[in-house]
């Protein structure tokens, strides 16, 4: 979940498939992190935006794979969404 100022709670990995952490936040509110499958662990990218046709809804992406790994993390995002 984020915590919001005011006390209001978005939860970022509500439809994932096992267990998550988020491990990073930027000045945007972009947060990183990983979530578990059977498959093995999957960094993501959550944004408050970009998502839906205006871009205007929240979008999360998986960051990818390494080949050979079972499993990637995010770690940190900086202000540049990086």
């Amino acid at each position: 979940v984020l915590w919001k100022a005011g006390g209001a709670v978005i939860e970022i990995g509500k439809n994932l498939p096992g267990s998550s952490a988020a491990n990073g936040i930027n000045r945007e509110g972009q947060v990183v992190g990983a979530y578990v499958t059977a498959m093995g662990t999957r960094a993501f990218l959550w944004s408050p935006k970009g998502g839906g046709e205006q871009g205007n809804d929240p979008k999360f992406e998986e960051l990818g794979r390494v080949p050979g790994a079972y499993g990637v993390i995010a770690t940190a995002i900086n202000d540049s969404g990086m």
